[in-house]
Formats: structure tokens, sequence, C-alpha cells
């Protein structure tokens, strides 16, 4: 995680793989995440629901059967 949206902002902390966080909003290839605080970029975050699941903006589409 970095202070800042920037890959020249210093590190402030890293997350192993599956860690849940909450992002706050996103911007320009990078998510302002508020538990743990600081950024990341958008391409290492995984968006899910409360419950684990990938939310709807990440869902893959379901084919018509």
């Amino acid at each position: 995680m970095r202070e800042r949206p920037s890959l020249d902002a210093p590190v402030v902390g890293k997350c192993k793989a599956g860690t849940a966080v909450t992002i706050d909003q996103r911007r320009s290839g990078f998510v302002h995440l508020t538990s743990p605080q600081g950024c990341a970029s958008a391409e290492f975050v995984k968006a899910t629901t409360a419950s684990g699941q990938p939310s709807s903006a990440t869902r893959a589409p379901q084919a018509n059967t």
C-alpha cells in the first residue's frame, strides 16, 4: 500500500493475498483503502461483497440457457 495514488509515493504497508480491505474510492488505476489506510494499484485488488462473492461490477456475465 502507498501513501497516495502514485507509484512514486512511499510504501506505507503491505497486505497478504486474501486480506479483506475496505475500498473508499477508485481513481486513476488506484483504489483508496479505508481499512487498512492507504492506496493500492487496482490491479491487485479484487472487489467482493461482504459475503465474499464477487460484486456485480466484477462478476462475469452468465450465458442464457
